[in-house]
């Protein structure tokens, strides 16, 4: 009996206590393991899908995980927006790490198509020392390309300023001298037929200050008439562009009416006057101002506009594309007398809208454009309206639907379609 109270009283509870010693300390060491064990991992951005190269990369197509801490490269992408954009360029495995060394980060030793700008082609032309400006253009390099054309191809021997302001890509300087240029496709094809009917010549641009001067052309009359062509001083224009929103009530008292259709208006520069203490009520504000030179007869071109990418769909898969919004204007002067002036005007508004389509957003695009000669003296000036109108502003469904012009100039005012948008062509002739 004694034992047996003895096993009761002592042995029984010592057991069970070293029993809960026991799991309590299996738990404590069970924890510390697993957070030792979560101290060896860490995170990565992976493929979430394969992959193959030279492939842009959207969110969709990554993730990011955690990974055992000795497998991590010093090169891997921790973060998903480091890689949104990029370009692969190599095939990538579902769940592969995404390095730096596999995207088109450095672009200077990957291959060519890499390097050349989007929309465009490259094309190769054959030089010498002599059509390739003795050996001295460069990757980087801008050049125009002259043909000349016998009189089997173009009627009259002649020689002619084809192309301008081309980049170029690659020189090769070895046997069999060449040299690649970034073209458009109705450029190359330009360049094809100069070269397979004509022989072409390059001509190096200076870094800074060359213009486009457009079409020259030369023929052997130029040379048996013992005169050189026709080059004449030409007038300079200085034309300050700006772009404003304002009080529907300013323009009210104008005469200027909210239109569906693009209207030139041609008003005294003492209008801007009235802008300027219309921006000081804060009825009206500047949007962007830009000052351009250009010669008479020559044409000049603002712009305010931004690219963005959007989706596309096409058979089922989705294709990433860069979509232009924004306002252009091609101004070209003419001097008509000497207090009067032609200009010859195109503006151009391109608006992206995106539109919910089968359980798809997809963008839409709108063009309004048109063309217009006005005819002012020195004391007038160019007014735009309707290139953009208040309702395309307007914005719904929580979010940006319209993309107009920069997001950074679009005021509270604009969106809420309580202000309308002009453009004013303020025109100086400089006859310096």
């Amino acid at each position: 009996m004694g034992k047996i109270r003895f096993f009761r009283m002592v042995l029984f509870p010592l057991i069970i206590a070293l029993m809960v010693t026991g799991l309590v300390y299996y738990y404590i060491e069970t924890i510390e393991s697993d957070k030792a064990h979560e101290d060896e991992f860490t995170e990565a951005v992976v493929a979430a899908k394969g992959i193959p190269a030279k492939t842009v990369l959207s969110e969709e197509m990554l993730e990011l995980k955690k990974i055992p801490q000795k497998l991590y490269n010093t090169n891997a992408l921790v973060k998903p927006k480091e890689a949104v954009g990029k370009i692969t360029t190599v095939p990538l495995a579902k769940g592969e790490i995404i390095l730096k060394s596999k995207l088109a980060i450095n672009k200077e030793n990957l291959g060519l198509s890499y390097k050349i700008p989007g929309n465009l082609r490259a094309v190769t032309i054959g030089i010498n020392e002599v059509t390739g400006v003795n050996n001295h253009i460069e990757p980087g390099d801008f050049v125009d390309i002259l043909a000349t054309f016998s009189e089997d191809i173009a009627g009259i021997e002649k020689t002619r300023l084809i192309l301008e302001n081309l980049l170029v890509l690659d020189v090769s300087h070895e046997s069999g001298k060449t040299l690649t240029l970034a073209v458009t496709p109705r450029q190359a094809a330009i360049l094809t037929f100069a070269e397979e009917r004509g022989t072409v010549r390059a001509a190096l641009r200076p870094v800074v200050g060359a213009r486009d001067v457009g079409t020259i052309e030369v023929t052997q009359e130029d040379f048996q008439n013992k005169v050189t062509p026709d080059y004449h001083w030409k007038e300079q224009f200085r034309l300050q562009i700006t772009v404003i929103e304002v009080d529907p009530e300013i323009l009210r008292g104008l005469n200027i009416n909210e239109t569906e259709q693009i209207a030139f208006h041609e008003l005294s520069k003492n209008f801007m006057e009235d802008l300027i203490e219309g921006t000081e009520q804060k009825k009206a504000k500047i949007l962007d101002q830009a000052d351009l030179t250009t010669l008479e007869g020559e044409e000049a071109v603002y712009a305010l506009e931004e690219k963005i990418p959007l989706y596309d769909y096409f058979e089922g898969e989705r294709f990433l594309n860069w979509y232009n919004y924004g306002i252009r204007l091609d101004i070209n002067p003419v001097v008509y007398k000497k207090s009067v002036l032609d200009i010859a005007i195109a503006p151009k508004a391109q608006v992206v809208e995106l539109v919910e389509e089968k359980d798809r957003i997809v963008p839409r695009v709108s063009i309004r454009k048109t063309r217009s000669v006005e005819r002012i003296n020195t004391t007038e000036m160019v007014i735009i309206s309707g290139l953009l109108r208040a309702k395309d502003f307007i914005t719904y469904n929580n979010g940006v639907t319209k993309y107009t012009i920069p997001k950074h100039q679009i005021t509270d005012e604009l969106k809420e379609g309580k202000r309308e948008l002009i453009i004013v062509l303020y025109p100086l002739l400089d006859r310096r």
